[in-house]
């Protein structure tokens, strides 16, 4: 499996779930990765008439965070803010937010998803994020 950052993550990872549904799952993914996926996600729950499910991890290997600049012992907190931070873009038109890992100012996805927010389903191995 090739893991080296994608410039466009969502395409390559879909999947066909069961009932109609459409899942893809990712893990560590960098500011521009996630901005891409929030909009491109949302566009995937518009064209499966609300039948997306985003699955998300922490990720295990510390030399990919190390390629991406980012602390590999915060990536349990870093997930919980990103995951906050994703409900409330598929969610609200206009977000202002500061965490300890990101600040936006005024921003937005259009067109919004028909699930607000999209289900996440999160997958761990051990207590890494416990």
């Amino acid at each position: 499996m090739n893991t080296a950052p994608s410039s466009s993550p969502l395409p390559e990872r879909f999947r066909a779930a069961g009932q109609g549904g459409v899942f893809a799952f990712f893990d560590r993914l960098d500011a521009a990765q996630r901005t891409e996926l929030l909009a491109q996600a949302a566009e995937v729950d518009l064209l499966t008439e609300g039948r997306f499910r985003l699955g998300v991890a922490v990720g295990w290997n510390h030399v990919e965070y190390e390629a991406l600049g980012q602390d590999f012992s915060s990536r349990g907190r870093r997930l919980d803010e990103q995951i906050e931070l994703m409900r409330r873009l598929w969610t609200e038109r206009s977000v202002t937010f500061e965490g300890e890992f990101d600040r936006i100012t005024g921003a937005g996805i259009a067109p919004l998803p028909v699930q607000r927010p999209i289900p996440i389903w999160i997958g761990e191995i051990g207590r890494a994020h416990v």
